[in-house]
């Protein structure tokens, strides 16, 4: 009996690696974009592959009773229900054409949330894959970044053809457009964070996840985006804040004077060195000139800016107008663009698309599609904001999440510490999700986006399991400590 026990447990972990080595691979493959899904359109294999897949990740889920937990419960229900209701939105499509190309590009993300969501099985492994798969994601479009830059040159645009978002050395890796690919970065970032919150007083890989994070900031102020930024922003404070209160400081200010320790005279002229060549960056005229961020900022407050911004605002009033227009049922799958394109009221609004997945997936599927959808999205918020158990103790740096078992997908010596870090994965993985769905032209086809957000169950997940085990310790852990009262007694 032992034997098999044994035995059984054995599979259990070889199957863990698997799915977890999986992981790591599928997402820089979807990061790649196009590099990868170039050649699968021309071939006409991209949806077969991504459903075979899939298809491979399922049995990953046995025996981890997804479905006892919110999360991956949601988004099972959203893309049942969705794709039960997708007849209904081709049919009501203004163009077949560009409602049959949608739902394809919307196949492919089911695809690859479900094999992330289904391969992380809400476990350690799954975690620390996703995290380490975002490491390899940052290497691969972070290294295209660099030679766009010392090239001037970009992927999917020719040689001979004008770049059309400003200065050559403007990126966007394999995202096409800057921004994309600047929102993108918030959730690498978010996963190296969270790994260098856990590395302990491993000193080599902290300081090399710290230069990658780095990377990832200037990367960012490369793309001249306004969205990468700001998630950077939100990072780097939720970490702040997490290790002020692990410290027990009372202020970031008062954790920075520990970590200098007697080293102030130093810290304070490399302070004072930095500043000085930041601000001569901005003033000096021949620096100013090739300064990144000082280029954002003339764009982000530039008269331009504030009318993109103003549009968007326009693009969301016509879309909820076809919504009204539909009885609430949505306006048909890939419909905005026919519709708004072909609205005498348009005036002299430019044609483009929505710039906002949220509103393009309610006005176009319906009140029914998106129920499921919000729900999916307060549950994860709920999963961050939510107090403390009673196993989060707040205290040290804090480690990798604890592993889920195959038998019950329950965790498996989960550390108090875990919890903070992971809310602030949560948050950083919530914050690149919610910045690339409201700023792209349309994040709905985006497999990266769909990633970001099997990332955020998978989060959720553990912490689900977490919060169970420890309100419920298993029988055999209450059983090899008994009550004193029922302890036997000696004194005679």
């Amino acid at each position: 009996m032992g034997i098999g026990r044994r035995e059984g447990s054995l599979g259990a972990s070889a199957g863990s690696i698997g799915s977890a080595l999986a992981l790591f691979v599928l997402v820089p493959v979807v990061a790649a974009g196009g590099l990868v899904t170039k050649p699968l359109n021309e071939a006409g294999h991209t949806v077969a592959v991504f459903a075979v897949v899939a298809l491979l990740a399922l049995p990953a889920l046995r025996r981890t009773r997804w479905w006892r937990h919110p999360a991956p419960a949601l988004l099972a229900a959203f893309w049942a229900l969705f794709w039960a209701l997708a007849p209904r939105a081709l049919a009501a499509a203004p163009d077949g054409r560009l409602g049959r190309k949608e739902l394809t590009g919307l196949a492919i993300c089911t695809f690859v949330s479900i094999a992330a969501v289904a391969w992380s099985r809400g476990s350690r492994a799954g975690l620390q894959a996703f995290r380490w798969g975002w490491v390899a994601a940052l290497l691969l479009t972070g290294g295209i970044g660099v030679w766009e830059v010392l090239t001037g040159r970009h992927l999917w645009t020719p040689d001979w053809a004008p770049w059309r978002f400003g200065e050559g050395s403007v990126i966007s890796s394999t995202f096409i457009n800057p921004n994309n690919f600047s929102d993108a970065l918030v959730g690498m970032l978010a996963g190296v964070v969270a790994l260098w919150a856990g590395a302990g007083r491993t000193r080599v890989l902290r300081w090399v996840l710290a230069a990658l994070a780095i990377f990832a900031v200037v990367l960012m102020v490369f793309t001249q985006s306004r969205g990468g930024l700001v998630g950077a922003i939100v990072i780097v404070a939720l970490e702040a804040l997490r290790r002020r209160r692990a410290a027990g400081a009372r202020s970031v200010r008062e954790l920075l004077a520990r970590q200098i320790g007697g080293h102030r005279a130093a810290a304070g002229a490399l302070a004072l060195a930095l500043g000085a060549g930041l601000i001569a960056t901005f003033v000096v005229p021949a620096l100013a000139a090739r300064n990144p961020v000082r280029a954002m900022l003339d764009v982000a407050f530039s008269e331009g800016q504030a009318r993109s911004d103003s549009l968007r605002l326009s693009l969301i009033r016509f879309a909820f107008g076809y919504l009204r227009d539909a009885g609430w049922s949505g306006s048909g799958a890939g419909s905005f663009e026919p519709l708004f394109w072909n609205d005498p009221a348009r005036g002299g609004l430019p044609p483009t698309n929505l710039h906002n997945a949220f509103v393009e997936l309610l006005t176009q599927y319906g009140v029914w599609v998106f129920a499921p959808y919000l729900a999916l999205l307060l549950v994860l918020v709920w999963a961050m904001l939510r107090g403390r158990t009673r196993g989060d103790t707040q205290g040290g740096t804090g480690g990798a999440p604890g592993d889920v078992s195959a038998a019950g997908g329950e965790p498996d010596g989960a550390g108090a510490t875990d919890v903070p870090i992971l809310r602030a994965e949560l948050a950083g993985q919530l914050t690149a999700f919610a910045l690339l769905g409201a700023t792209a032209s349309s994040a709905l086809e985006i497999p990266f986006w769909w990633l970001s957000l099997a990332n955020a169950v998978a989060l959720a997940w553990h912490l689900s399991a977490t919060s169970r085990a420890t309100a419920n310790p298993p029988a055999s852990v209450e059983a090899s400590n008994p009550p004193r009262s029922a302890q036997p007694s000696h004194s005679a």
